[in-house]
């Protein structure tokens, strides 16, 4: 199953865990990471036109799949924060960051 957010997804209660399961995360609106929480996507996840990805200092992002997209928003991307691709690549079917 896809999950299409169009709004805004914020992890910002100090020290939590939020999990997003989706074959892929189709980011439209804002995923923001904040207080030193920690988002897990466990899937792919797509960062096209106006999406908005804010990992604030302390804050995590897992990807278990590839990241992919063609954003035309590229001042709003916050990385102050970690961002891990922890996905099961290989040789042949590497994890992607494009």
């Amino acid at each position: 199953m896809n999950l299409i957010n169009q709004g805004t997804i914020s992890a910002d209660v100090s020290g939590g865990t939020l999990i997003i399961h989706g074959q892929t995360v189709n980011n439209q609106g804002t995923i923001a990471v904040v207080n030193g929480n920690l988002v897990s996507i466990v899937g792919s996840i797509d960062l096209s036109g106006l999406a908005v990805l804010n990992i604030e200092l302390g804050g995590t992002m897992q990807v278990s799949g590839s990241v992919s997209g063609n954003t035309a928003n590229a001042a709003q991307f916050v990385a102050s924060g970690s961002l891990i691709l922890n996905g099961s690549g290989t040789s042949s079917s590497p994890q992607l960051w494009k």
